[in-house]
């Protein structure tokens, strides 16, 4: 969506020549009557078509590509349900992202860039639902550890909440993916900033003290380069879904940190009283080959001293309107 605009599509999965269902009334004569240059582009679709018996036809577009993704998302929720789980839509969100990989090579992200055709690339859902994942729902050693959206741990402005990541020996060959997301309160339409809650996604190597960004991904690159410490950190201010893609070879140790920069609008109705922001999490290895690769140790929500926290007073007269 632009330079300063979210980062869409998020996903993209395959539409092209996709075996679809045919209506008894279709009129394929009308529907492949206009011509627009493609030379016989249309009459030799419909010879396609013929090939395929009556009950089916060649599509293209939107319309399956997200149909497909619809059916990843199912067969998600029906693994989760067999253990007794009902996730977020906002950790589907993650899981689907996460497992995503880019089309290119290298994969060209190219967040806030013009030009994105890819998203976080093609979806895939044995690298969403890694064979050991199973295993990790009592955040023992496995393949891919997440945390679902919790009353409890979410944020206000100003607090964080970490995580210590250590990843086995034979998972510092393989890359490390972050994946945040939120739901985000409805944005006004006219405000030029529709991200209402912002909160950011921050990853150190505890070995060397190299610290990552959400979404701070070079164009071209698929993987975060580490901050420089001689420049501004380079804060996603715009989405609600932020990534940190480690390349290996990894350290041992790595912390994973969501800070609540500013929540503006209470987004968790368990805590009425309360303006704070919940929030799904999703660290998974390689393709969720080593059965042993991560172990998350969780840390208490904490306050973090921040120059973007200001308090003002209401010096304004009742008569200026303000």
């Amino acid at each position: 969506e632009g330079d300063f605009g979210r980062f869409k599509p998020d996903i993209v999965a395959p539409g092209t020549f996709v075996v679809s269902a045919r209506s008894t009334q279709w009129d394929q004569l009308a529907y492949y009557g206009p011509t627009n240059g493609a030379g016989n582009y249309f009459e030799v679709l419909s010879n396609l078509n013929n090939t395929l018996g009556p009950s089916y036809r060649y599509e293209s577009g939107t319309s399956l590509s997200a149909a497909e993704v619809s059916g990843a998302l199912a067969l998600m929720q029906e693994f989760f349900q067999n253990f007794g789980r009902t996730n977020s839509p906002a950790l589907m969100k993650a899981l689907l992202i996460n497992g995503a990989r880019p089309l290119t090579t290298p994969g060209a992200f190219q967040v806030h860039n013009p030009t994105n055709s890819q998203g976080w690339g093609l979806i895939n859902l044995t690298n969403s639902l890694p064979v050991g994942l199973s295993n990790s729902f009592v955040h023992a050693a496995a393949p891919m550890q997440f945390f679902d959206q919790d009353p409890e741990d979410a944020l206000a402005t100003g607090q964080s909440h970490t995580r210590f990541v250590s990843l086995s020996r034979a998972a510092t060959n393989q890359p490390l993916r972050i994946t945040l997301v939120w739901t985000d309160p409805p944005g006004n339409p006219a405000a030029s900033l529709k991200l209402v809650n912002n909160l950011d996604l921050v990853v150190t190597n505890l070995d060397s003290g190299e610290v990552f960004f959400g979404n701070d991904i070079p164009p071209g690159s698929a993987f975060n380069q580490p901050w420089d410490i001689n420049t501004a950190p380079n804060l996603d201010v715009v989405d609600n879904v932020e990534n940190v893609y480690l390349a290996p070879p990894l350290a041992t140790n790595y912390s994973v940190t969501v800070v609540a920069h500013s929540v503006n609008v209470n987004a968790v109705n368990a805590r009425a009283n309360g303006v704070v922001q919940d929030y799904a999490l999703v660290l998974a290895s390689g393709d969720g080959q080593l059965a042993d690769a991560l172990i998350v140790t969780d840390a208490p929500v904490v306050p973090v001293t921040s120059l973007n926290v200001t308090f003002i007073t209401n010096s304004f007269s009742p008569d200026q309107g303000i």
